[in-house]
This record gives C-alpha cells, sequence and structure tokens, in this order.
C-alpha cells in the first residue's frame, strides 16, 4: 500500500434467495446481521426461514423491492430475500 492511501474497508458478503439464506442460518457457521424480505412475501417456506432467523437470533426486516435491489442489483435473482 502506497502513502496517503487508507484500505477501504471490507464491504459485507450479501446472500440473497431463500435456499441460501435458509442454509447460513440452519448451518450455524455464519453470522447474519439481519434479513431483508420483502413485504408481500408469503408462504410456507418464507415461515421456515422466520423460524430459523427467530431461532439464530437474527433480526429480520420487511422493506420494499427498491431496497434489496440496491444491494445486490436490479438483475439479481433474490426471490424477495436478501441477508
Amino acid at each position: 500500500m502506497s502513502a496517503g492511501m487508507i484500505r477501504a474497508p471490507e464491504t459485507p458478503e450479501l446472500v440473497f434467495g431463500l435456499h441460501p439464506v435458509l442454509e447460513i442460518l440452519g448451518s450455524g457457521r455464519r453470522r447474519l446481521d439481519h434479513v431483508m424480505v420483502a413485504r408481500e412475501a408469503r408462504g410456507r417456506r418464507l415461515g421456515r426461514l422466520l423460524a430459523e432467523a427467530r431461532r439464530a437470533g437474527v433480526p429480520v426486516r420487511q422493506g420494499p423491492r427498491e431496497a434489496r435491489e440496491r444491494k445486490v442489483g436490479r438483475g439479481a435473482v433474490h426471490q424477495g430475500i436478501v441477508a
């Protein structure tokens, strides 16, 4: 590193999609800061994700699609779930 430069802090890794987020919650090997889900999300699988997040002590936030797309990019297939 040259003088006058500071190293940018590492950006946190994002995980998106129902199954990848469930895998991380279920394994307990990585700590998630929070899980963001679509306001309009519904279904049995979402219920499982919410239960796993609660069990792991990971807060769940609901938010608009635009917030998730800012994080992962417009073309990402996130299924309304980003962690």
